[in-house]
């Protein structure tokens, strides 16, 4: 300069980031409980150029911690630029014919971005075949005088949580319906955990 001095050589820009923060979500998976593990998606909606991190943690839902599913609980890291992490959760196997059955994976604490999804389900699907069923034979000594009951035995063969119902309907093969038996249909249930009825 001429006819003056610097009293301050250096001029400072800031560039002002004006992206919002990304947001924590996670999605809600379904795995066959023969897989041995269930998967959760935990994501950011977009990159961030920090560190974020947020806790999570294991809930039941139909499920039973112990019995279908392990409770455990753990923190998920996004690195700087990092979008997508997963979550995996152990499954247990059972040979029981059951209904789907679902847990979740709860977020809580996080660092760096907010929670947008708090919770995600997952379903752990049943891949166990239905019990069969089988009605038994039976016979009687017809007789001379008064009417005989034919009781027929049904059995279940294979574990079940669930209530089988079903329907039934006599049918005449050699004998005569209305001179030999009485015509008879209606429905009968066998409540889970049961193996049989009549």
């Amino acid at each position: 300069p001429s006819d003056a001095t610097v009293a301050d050589a250096t001029g400072v820009g800031t560039i002002v980031d004006d992206e919002l923060l990304p947001v924590i979500d996670i999605d809600e998976p379904t795995a066959s409980e023969g897989s041995g593990s269930i998967v959760f998606s935990v994501t950011l909606s977009h990159q961030s150029a920090s560190t974020v991190t947020v806790g999570w943690s294991t809930a039941a839902g139909t499920a039973t911690n112990g019995t279908d599913y392990v409770d455990s609980n753990g923190t998920v890291t996004f690195a700087p630029m990092d979008t997508s992490e997963t979550v995996e959760i152990t499954v247990n196997e059972d040979g029981t014919f059951e209904h789907d059955e679902t847990m979740a994976v709860n977020l809580a604490n996080a660092s760096g971005a907010p929670i947008g999804d708090t919770q995600g389900v997952g379903i752990i699907a049943n891949d166990d075949d239905a019990p069969g069923l089988s009605v038994g034979d039976v016979s009687v000594v017809e007789g001379n005088t008064g009417p005989k009951m034919l009781t027929f035995p049904v059995s279940l063969t294979g574990d079940t949580d669930i209530d089988a119902t079903f329907d039934f309907a006599t049918a005449g093969l050699t004998a005569a319906q209305g001179t030999d038996y009485a015509d008879a249909a209606g429905t009968l249930t066998i409540p889970a955990g049961d193996t049989g009825a009549t």
